[in-house]
């Protein structure tokens, strides 16, 4: 069981980290009347009260050995950069 948890929270980090690195080199500044967003295979919505910040979800199984189990329903948002990356840093 802790390896499917284990598992699980790889996926979403693995996946957080592609959605984010894909969105990046997208147009990151929301554009005035834009009511959606398509990042890969996520559909982002403006979040509301927060400025520059997008809404999604993800869904996952909660048991990935029976795909007919129940799912699970991950909230996120994503808040693009204001500028270009700097590069690596070293410490």
């Amino acid at each position: 069981m802790v390896r499917r948890w284990h598992d699980l929270l790889a996926l979403l980090l693995v996946a957080g980290l592609l959605a984010g690195s894909a969105a990046s080199l997208a147009d990151a500044a929301a554009r005035p009347g834009e009511r959606t967003r398509r990042v890969g295979t996520q559909k982002l919505t403006p979040c509301k009260g927060y400025e520059r910040t997008w809404c999604g979800f993800l869904t996952a199984p909660l048991d990935r050995d029976d795909p007919g189990a129940a799912t699970l329903k991950i909230g996120y948002a994503w808040r693009p950069a204001k500028n270009a990356a700097r590069g690596t840093l070293v410490a």
